[in-house]
This record gives C-alpha cells, structure tokens and sequence, in this order.
C-alpha cells in the first residue's frame, strides 16, 4: 500500500493486488465495502486524521490493484468520516516514468511535460518493479496530456 497526502484535504492511496486476495472485481458493492473497510484501516492504523465528508474515486485493475483518490468536501459539520465512494471501471491508468531508461522496452508511451506516460494495460512486466521509479496517474488528472503530449515508442534491440 501506498499513501501520499497531497494536502491536508487531498490523498491519494495505491493499494495493490495482495491486500485484494479474495476479493471479484466485477462487483462494485463488494469493492465499496473493501475500500471502506481499508480506509477505515488507514485512519485507525496509521492514525492519519480522518474527519468530515470525503469524494472517494475509486479506479480498480485486475493487473496492478486499486487506485484511489480522497478529496474532503467538508469538515465543520462531522465528527466522524463519511464517505461518497465512486468507483470508474472505465478511467484509463498510466504509469508516469520520471527517466527514459525505464521506460519498458518495446512500448508506446507520450512524452508529455520532461515525462514518460505507458498504458499500464501494455506493461507487461511486475509493475510493482516500477512502482519507485514513477506513479500511477489517472487519465482525468492529466487531461493535456492524451492531445499535446508525442506519442512514441521504445524499441531497443538487445
């Protein structure tokens, strides 16, 4: 699992296939309940402060696990957490290389502001192997760069 705090209102959560064992990813009830369950883990766990109303996104792969973002809409009217979870099947994943050279070969990526953005649908490799050499974007929070960025591909005979 991985958790970033983008601000005291913002964060975003990996959590990656292990910790969904047993889990169907056809459900969306079922995946709800998970994630409430390891949010609910995450504030009791870590004691990271949780309180008020959160927009939860939700965006789960069968390849590389759930990836989630936590927005609070509201704070002054709750004493607890409550949370509006979304969950987007259909929300393209990348995975943003900060370096070239990790890029996997034989790849489309889009060069797109000094980084490399794969489809993590394409990467056929563990992407748990990449997981400190980039992060996990979604499609929505880069919206220029599908139409300005150069698509290219990696091809490096061996």
């Amino acid at each position: 699992m991985r958790v970033e705090i983008i601000s005291k209102d913002k964060l975003l959560i990996y959590i990656n296939n292990a910790f969904f064992k047993d889990e169907t990813w056809e459900d969306k009830e079922k995946i709800i309940k998970t994630i409430k369950k390891y949010i609910i883990r995450l504030k009791n766990n870590y004691h990271i402060k949780l309180r008020g109303f959160y927009k939860v996104r939700a965006f789960p792969n069968k390849k590389i696990g759930t990836f989630i973002e936590m927005e609070r809409l509201d704070e002054d009217d709750y004493d607890n957490i409550e949370l509006r979870i979304i969950v987007d099947f259909k929300e393209k994943l990348f995975f943003k290389f900060y370096d070239y050279d990790y890029v996997p070969n034989n790849s489309n990526y889009i060069l797109y502001d000094n980084f490399y953005y794969v489809d993590i649908k394409v990467i056929e490799e563990n992407i748990l192997d990449f997981i400190e050499l980039g992060e996990i974007v979604y499609e929505r929070s880069i919206p220029d760069m599908l139409w300005k960025g150069k698509k290219r591909y990696k091809n490096i005979l061996i």
